[in-house]
């Protein structure tokens, strides 16, 4: 998708998925060759998937999203510092502490409407909520396999870097 994009003409982004595939080998096990035959259906699905950019398709706009993208971070970054919040960025995404959830959701929706023009709505990933909102009965079920390696690490411990002579 971002060959697509990023590319000024069809030419381009299907030399740029071939040069892609060529390195990595083990992405290309779904395609028999590397023929333009075989490539553009590839592109054409994409297209029918994201009717609303296919005009944006061989335009070279990805790097112009990519640059917004990082306006919009950037952005979010600063007013975090600026209200004492510290913030990891992850891509397209920020970490905050769980007491400031709210505040990076409605910062990120208003920072995006600002910025794009458009509402977007933000998600939080329920990875994010970090080893602290598990259950503690999650932490009763333990495999075998967990279990035996947490054995192994505790026999295999050591503390000679503080022992006295």
């Amino acid at each position: 998708m971002l060959m697509a994009l990023n590319a000024s003409d069809e030419r381009a982004a299907i030399n740029a998925f071939k040069k892609w595939l060529i390195k990595e080998q083990k992405n290309r096990l779904g395609l028999p060759d590397l023929k333009d035959v075989t490539i553009r259906p590839i592109i054409e699905a994409l297209k029918n998937k994201h009717k609303h950019m296919q005009n944006m398709f061989f335009s070279g706009a990805a790097k112009g999203l990519m640059a917004l993208d990082s306006f919009i971070l950037e952005y979010i970054i600063e007013e975090c510092l600026k209200h004492n919040v510290t913030v990891l960025p992850v891509h397209d995404s920020i970490i905050v502490q769980r007491r400031y959830k709210e505040y990076a959701e409605q910062l990120m929706e208003d920072t995006y409407e600002r910025i794009i023009k458009t509402p977007i709505g933000t998600k939080t990933s329920r990875n994010s909520y970090g080893l602290g909102s598990l259950r503690p009965q999650d932490y009763k079920q333990k495999t075998k396999r967990y279990k035996a390696s947490l054995w192994r690490w505790k026999e295999g411990k050591t503390f000679s870097h503080y022992q006295k002579s």
